[in-house]
């Protein structure tokens, strides 16, 4: 506060006068430490000290910003990563997709085959029934017709 203007009236009187005054301000009287230091006569360069608290505050920025790079670099492997997973996930399922697609034509497929196969079948024993079964029916009516004679 406002005794650093009675402190420097003292100061200027004697050396004994000061170291006096000093004495007699408490402890804290002053917000300012270099304040209170120049009212009991004191002086200190604190250059040091500020220059050791910035390395101080420069290795901890540092140390932070590494931290940061780290975890964004954690983050980004581990994104990849996940996306490689469900990359997997969506090949494997075209890959059973695909296997299930030609199943299925092979089973089509086999299908088409039988039943065309049914129909030639069919086809040839209609071919032969109808050809047999008018052999006999001629056969029959000939037979019939002879009896009649």
């Amino acid at each position: 506060g406002g005794g650093g203007g009675a402190a420097a009236s003292h100061q200027n009187r004697s050396s004994s006068t000061t170291s006096s005054v000093a004495e007699e301000i408490p402890s804290g009287f002053f917000d300012d430490p270099e304040q209170e230091m120049k009212a009991r006569g004191m002086s200190h360069d604190f250059t040091k000290e500020l220059s050791a608290f910035e390395d101080i505050i420069e290795e901890e920025k540092e140390k932070r910003e590494r931290g940061e790079k780290d975890m964004e670099q954690k983050l980004k492997n581990y994104r990849n990563e996940i996306e490689k997973q469900e990359a997997q996930g969506y090949q494997d399922t075209v890959s059973k997709m695909k296997k299930r697609t030609e199943e299925f034509k092979k089973r089509m497929a086999a299908k088409r085959k039988a039943i065309k196969k049914r129909k030639m079948q069919s086809k040839e024993n209609e071919d032969t029934e109808i050809v047999s079964g008018d052999v006999d029916k001629i056969l029959e009516s000939i037979a019939w017709r002879g009896k009649s004679l």
